[in-house]
């Protein structure tokens, strides 16, 4: 009789713990991200007023 093509459980709860901290990283890198776009950059001057 032929196994069938699972993986065990082990394999299967270690790829799990992989996969969700990769996702949380992601998460968290794009909260990141959006923070350091949204605040102004020190580095620019300010725009001269037109009078």
């Amino acid at each position: 009789m032929a196994r069938s093509p699972q993986l065990p459980d082990r394999t299967k709860a270690w790829f799990g713990i992989i996969v969700g901290v990769l996702l949380i990283a992601l998460f968290i890198g794009s909260l990141f991200a959006g923070r350091r776009d949204t605040q102004p950059k020190e580095n620019q001057k300010a725009a001269p007023h037109e009078q």
